[in-house]
């Protein structure tokens, strides 16, 4: 009897975490498991067949054949063949080709000109003015830095944990090594993040998706969700409802209260409509006031953001809330730009993109580092901050969104979706 010993990839891989962030979760298993092979010192071969991809990565036959087919596409990986002691024909192998450091900035670069294929895609929806050639001059395999540029990135409020792999990318440098001077200009709302992007006062926006629906959407161009889905929550207290919030019926007959024309106003009304319940609701009009119209008795119900709820429960309230997006899949907030500045700067766009990738893969490997960061910008405090940025990562891998496309991911369907349900809901 013969005895083989294959080397498994750990389950808390980090290499693994940071390609996820630009590949499907197959592909990326697969290429940390290679490049581990290609840098650990105890293994003796940096070639793998295909059984010991198998077994190293814990993946079936069908979808090894399929990753590796996009990582050799991709030149990440190419098929080689394997040295075996014994006679006959050595097996067909694969083997990274790059160090970790090269490879995570190709998947960078990979991702980032296919997040540019999905905003033509979307601009077309839009019907955008843009050259049908307009990124003819980014070459996916080109990852050196441009020549030094400056970009204002308006955010859609005060900085803070959610904003955390923008943050992590300044702080981090990684927009810095890709050439670009980032300044974050906060805005009071995706509405007034809105304004700086028309009126020329930021390069590059944080929008949410429904405030970007409602801004004549034909001006601006999605350049990659920050998030999957919006963290919009509505929430109460047991007070105030009288028992547990656990279903949307529960707001009929009662008072909800709602910033008008924020995201969040336009996202809670639209979830009100598509439950059928709009019109059984007061609706309380304040001005980012919620939780202070709930905690005085002016509504029964407050919109807002997770944070929002766990502050009313960390102020001694019994407090219970539902998710916007676990109703209705309501896309999250989107880094938008304009035709203008597609068209002059495609190079620009792509290494913004890599760059900020790049802070998603830093959030996910130093949530505590990252969290001090943003908390010195923010003014609020460390464990806040870490607070948002943990209930952010959570819910995305609850929702298991991302995970077979990497960030940013955008579709014309989800566009679609969500414009159609938004003029549904203002026709009544």
């Amino acid at each position: 009897m013969h005895w083989r010993e294959f080397p498994v990839l750990p389950a808390d891989e980090t290499l693994f975490e940071g390609f996820r962030a630009g590949l499907d979760t197959r592909a990326a298993r697969i290429l940390a498991y290679l490049v581990r092979r290609r840098t650990d010192p105890e293994i003796e071969t940096a070639e793998a067949t295909r059984l010991s991809i198998r077994i190293g990565t814990e993946l079936g036959r069908e979808p090894t054949i399929a990753a590796l087919s996009t990582l050799c596409a991709n030149g990440l990986v190419e098929e080689t063949t394997v040295d075996r002691e014994r006679p006959g024909r050595p097996p067909k192998g694969w083997v990274a080709v790059h160090d970790s450091e090269t490879t995570m900035r190709l998947v960078q670069s990979h991702h980032s000109y296919g997040l540019l294929e999905q905003a033509d895609e979307v601009a077309k929806h839009f019907e955008v003015a843009l050259p049908d050639a307009w990124f003819e001059t980014v070459d996916p395999e080109d990852v050196t830095p441009v020549d030094r540029t400056s970009l204002t990135v308006a955010l859609n409020w005060m900085p803070n944990g959610l904003h955390a792999p923008i943050i992590a990318a300044v702080e981090s440098g990684h927009y810095e090594r890709a050439g670009l001077d980032i300044t974050l200009e906060p805005a009071r709302g995706s509405g007034a993040a809105t304004e700086h992007l028309r009126t020329g006062q930021a390069d590059v926006a944080l929008i949410g998706a429904a405030s970007v629906c409602s801004a004549a959407p034909e001006s601006f161009v999605p350049l990659a969700q920050l998030r999957q889905r919006s963290l919009a929550v509505l929430y109460t207290t047991t007070e105030r409802l009288g028992a547990p919030f656990t279903s949307v019926e529960q707001v009929r007959g009662h008072r909800l209260a709602v910033t008008p024309d924020s995201e969040v106003g336009r996202l809670a009304r639209l979830f009100l409509a598509h439950t059928g319940i709009l019109d059984s609701v007061d609706i309380v009009a304040v001005s980012g006031e919620e939780r202070t119209a709930l905690a005085r008795g002016d509504a029964d119900v407050a919109t807002g953001m997770p944070f929002d709820a766990y502050e009313f429960s960390e102020a001694g309230y019994e407090v219970s809330s539902l998710a916007v997006a676990d109703h209705f899949p309501v896309p999250g907030p989107a880094l938008v730009t304009t035709a203008d500045t597609l068209q002059a700067g495609p190079k620009t766009m792509h290494r913004f993109l890599m760059a900020t990738i790049a802070g998603v893969v830093t959030v996910h490997q130093q949530p505590e580092e990252t969290a001090v960061q943003v908390a010195t910008q923010s003014g609020d405090a460390v464990e806040n901050e870490r607070w948002r940025i943990d209930h952010a990562q959570s819910r995305a891998a609850e929702r298991g969104v991302g995970r077979d496309h990497g960030w940013g991911r955008q579709t014309v369907e989800g566009w679609e979706r969500l414009q159609v349900a938004l003029r549904q809901e203002e026709s009544g």
